[in-house]
């Protein structure tokens, strides 16, 4: 591609300016809109592993140990972890006085391979997902203590949770769809440019190659007259 290439397609690209404007605005104005309507979204991860009551005696423990290899007790642990009982009772700990959730989810999966479980929280609140963590987190230690007292689950993560932000931030949406906007109007910019140039083309073409008409339906290079 030489520089005159380059000075024709930018050249077609200022012809329909118009064209990418009106695309940029569009999409810009539709990220607009997408992100007044969302929140944004926080997530904690908490590791937690499950083995024997090292409060129980040896030999049991030993037996305890077997069992917690089973993928049986780690889902159920899951489950109780993320339960609705438990979920509930920790958003009730964490604000009394609020009856809306829905906007926080709670997903507790185990690690590939081991006695360790994966709970993530999610939120459009830093402070209230990473107090949903501990509370959920306390609940869930309780209500297995009770219901399964030969097993004990302890976290592995040093110190309280921490919310992170998960969606993205303003100022990169914008930019991402400026430059979706630009990408497109160019191409459609060019891609009209195009077929018109190719419809002027069409155009002449037929009218260089057609043939006019004789007047009143008579070729005078073929007309015969029989006078006599």
């Amino acid at each position: 591609m030489t520089w005159n290439d380059v000075n024709a397609i930018v050249l077609r690209i200022l012809r329909r300016w118009w064209i990418i404007v009106s695309v940029l605005v569009i999409v810009v104005g539709a990220s607009f809109w997408g992100l007044s309507d969302s929140l944004d979204r926080y997530e904690t991860t908490t590791l937690m592993v499950v083995g024997p009551n090292t409060e129980m005696e040896a030999s049991e423990v030993l037996r305890v140990a077997d069992l917690v290899g089973r993928n049986v007790v780690m889902a159920t642990y899951a489950d109780v972890m993320s339960s609705p009982k438990v979920v509930a009772a920790g958003m009730v700990a964490t604000d009394p006085t609020r009856s809306d959730w829905a906007d926080y989810e709670v997903r507790v999966v185990q690690e590939p391979d081991s006695n360790v479980l994966r709970m993530i929280v999610e939120g459009s609140d830093a402070t209230l997902t990473a107090e949903l963590t501990s509370n959920v987190q306390a609940e869930g230690q309780a209500t297995l203590a009770e219901l399964f007292p030969i097993y004990s689950i302890t976290p592995l993560s040093a110190g309280e949770p921490q919310a992170y932000l998960i969606s993205l931030p303003w100022a990169r949406t914008i930019g991402i769809a400026v430059g979706i906007g630009l990408g497109l109007g160019v191409l459609l910019a060019l891609w009209l440019d195009s077929l018109l140039a190719f419809r002027r083309s069409a155009y002449a073409s037929e009218g260089r190659s057609g043939v006019a008409a004789p007047v009143g339906g008579v070729d005078p290079q073929t007309a015969v007259f029989n006078r006599r």
